[in-house]
């Protein structure tokens, strides 16, 4: 009986390599590859050049306290503070700007305006151009 089964199993197992290698098989013969010491002659290749821009592949990642007081701002805002009276808050309870130093209503303003520019840098898609077309016969 375990050998029946022990049987069934590696049936089953050879029958899924079969299907694996034709799947493989086809799909190397599409890419102009054949296994096994066949050869395949290619007559041509199609040749497109592609230019994919993207302005979002250098942008440095925030640092905690950089998202802790963005966050923080806009909470600030949303309850109906200006920027003025978001730097006052800031500083009477402790905040510094990244580089040491008091608040203004200056900050306050670049901070949501970098990070609103940032967003919007990193959600823009990116533009593909196809350019020329040409077959090369072999």
């Amino acid at each position: 009986m375990v050998e029946m089964v022990l049987t069934a199993k590696k049936q089953k197992k050879a029958s899924k390599q079969k299907d694996l290698e034709h799947v493989l098989w086809n799909w190397e013969c599409d890419r102009g590859v054949v296994p096994k010491g066949r050869v395949r002659k290619i007559k041509s290749y199609v040749c497109i050049n592609v230019t994919i821009r993207c302005s979002y592949l250098n942008i440095p990642p925030l640092s905690e306290y950089q998202d802790f007081l963005f966050e923080k701002i806009t909470e600030l805002q949303n309850e109906g503070l200006g920027y003025r009276r978001i730097g006052h808050w800031l500083n009477e309870h402790g905040y510094k700007t990244l580089r040491g130093h008091e608040f203004k209503s200056a900050h306050v303003h670049s901070i949501l305006k970098k990070r609103r520019l940032r967003e919007e840098k990193i959600n823009k898609p990116y533009e593909i151009t196809y350019g020329d077309w040409s077959i090369k016969k072999v």
